[in-house]
């Protein structure tokens, strides 16, 4: 049989607890109810070699986690340092927001290219502490192989200036052997950075054929 995934859709609706920062699950379905049945129709498919076993002495063996399962129970867990930790790969990157670009970090320090464990705790730390998290809310998670791709949109409100901004948000993720290797998420950075403005404008010329526009 194929090893490969096929596409799953997932629905999630994610709200955060804004006094801690912990990602809460609210139902639609999301990490215990989506793997719970994601297992049993695998279950049905995969090879003998690959189901519990029952025969007497034998131990126990459960098959692996599939990649869109562990990035839900990642999603699911962004704040738990230990879950984190035993789903990310000690080599993994992280892709925050862009590349490399030395002024959004000046803004949102976890901007950037990160090794390890470390990058996604410290970046999922930090963002509950610059922000107040009204919501974050995963709408359509699916997988083919080992990547994984997320859509939805969050709403958080900036500590130092109280404004609330909305955006959507994606996610590559890429997982091998039970563990997520990549990770990139994307935002819409215009808005988010300007929840931290305390003042002044900022002048634009995109329009070849236009003038000078001043936000």
């Amino acid at each position: 049989m194929d090893n490969e995934e096929s596409p799953t859709r997932i629905r999630a609706n994610t709200l955060c607890n804004a006094d801690c920062g912990v990602m809460q699950k609210q139902s639609l379905t999301f990490a215990t109810n989506v793997a719970t049945s994601r297992h049993a129709s695998t279950q049905r498919r995969v090879p003998s070699r690959n189901r519990r076993s029952t025969t007497p002495g034998d131990k126990e063996t459960r098959s692996p986690q599939t990649p869109t399962e562990v990035v839900t129970q990642f999603l699911a867990n962004t704040t738990n340092p230990m879950i984190v930790k035993s789903l990310v790969a000690e080599d993994a990157t992280y892709v925050s927001l862009n590349y490399d670009n030395p002024d959004l970090k000046k803004i949102m320090p976890w901007a950037g290219t990160g090794k390890g464990p470390q990058a996604f705790i410290d970046t999922f730390t930090r963002v509950s502490q610059f922000w107040q998290i009204l919501a974050f809310s995963p709408e359509e998670l699916f997988g083919a192989g080992e990547n994984v791709a997320v859509f939805g949109r969050f709403t958080y409100k900036s500590k130092t200036q109280a404004k609330t901004v909305e955006s959507p948000f994606s996610i590559l993720s890429r997982v091998h052997d039970g563990k997520i290797v990549y990770f990139q998420f994307m935002e819409d950075t215009f808005a988010t950075a300007a929840s931290f403005k305390s003042g002044g404008s900022s002048i634009f010329h995109s329009d070849p054929n236009g003038k000078e526009i001043e936000i």
